[in-house]
Formats: structure tokens, C-alpha cells, sequence
């Protein structure tokens, strides 16, 4: 197998030491004690609204342009609601029909559509006509070029 020459020269670099303050700084890293971690504090009633509330200080205080379309998109919320008109007439559902009036509806109605069609000699529809021979002699809608 063939190395490759960035290998080979690689392999001809002698290998440097570790400065000896190095050494030492490592290894007395390693007995000195960590701190132990803080134990969590008890949760509290309201805390979490305490939380959200400083979430949303975080989150906006750092841009007033933030917070000032948050209350500008509620001024408009609260206008849009309290303009509008105060009655609900036009809101109100139409009265239903008795289930009488509407079979007398459906029998008119089907009475019509059986009488008109009846007097029309077009709405009969005259079935596709077959064409012997290949499919590419047969009359087509549309032509590609």
C-alpha cells in the first residue's frame, strides 16, 4: 500500500515534550476539589408566573420596540372588539321551517324538475358512437404538434 507523502513526512517530525509548568498546573487541577452544586431552591406558590413574567422581562426588556407592539397589537383587540354594533339582530339564525313545509318544498320541487324535463328533447344525452380502427384515426379534442 502506498503512503502518502504528507504520512511520511509526518513520521519524520520528532515528537516534542510537555514544558514541565504544564505538568504541574494539569496535575494540581486535578486535586483540587470541585464546588458542590447548589441544591435547587423550594418552588413557591406563584412561582410560575413569577417565571413567566421574567421570561417575558428577558425576552422584550432588551427591545421597547417589543413591548410596544405587544400593546399595540391589544389597543387594537380591544378597539376592534368594543366598535362593533351592540345588537345581534342580523346575527340571528332564520327560523326554521316546519318538516311539513319542507316535504311540501321537495314534492314541488321534484314535480318542476319531472315537468321540465319532460318538455325538453335536449336533455336526453345521445351515447358516445364507437369508431372501428386504431385509437390515432379516431377524432380527438385536442391536436399536439
Amino acid at each position: 500500500m502506498k503512503t502518502d507523502p504528507l504520512e511520511t513526512r509526518m513520521r519524520q517530525v520528532p515528537l516534542r515534550s510537555l514544558p514541565a509548568e504544564w505538568r504541574s498546573q494539569i496535575l494540581s487541577s486535578l486535586d483540587t476539589p470541585e464546588p458542590a452544586a447548589q441544591p435547587r431552591p423550594v418552588t413557591r406558590r406563584g412561582s410560575a408566573l413569577r417565571g413567566l413574567a421574567a421570561w417575558f422581562q428577558r425576552a422584550l426588556c432588551p427591545t421597547p420596540l417589543g413591548w410596544s407592539a405587544v400593546a399595540t397589537a391589544w389597543v387594537c383587540i380591544v378597539l376592534l372588539n368594543t366598535s362593533g354594533p351592540r345588537s345581534r339582530a342580523g346575527t340571528s339564525p332564520a327560523p326554521h321551517a316546519s318538516p311539513q313545509a319542507q316535504l311540501r318544498a321537495i314534492r314541488n320541487q321534484s314535480s318542476e324538475l319531472t315537468r321540465i324535463l319532460a318538455n325538453s328533447t335536449d336533455a336526453v344525452i345521445a351515447p358516445p358512437r364507437r369508431i372501428d380502427g386504431p385509437r390515432s384515426e379516431s377524432p380527438t379534442l385536442f391536436r399536439y404538434v
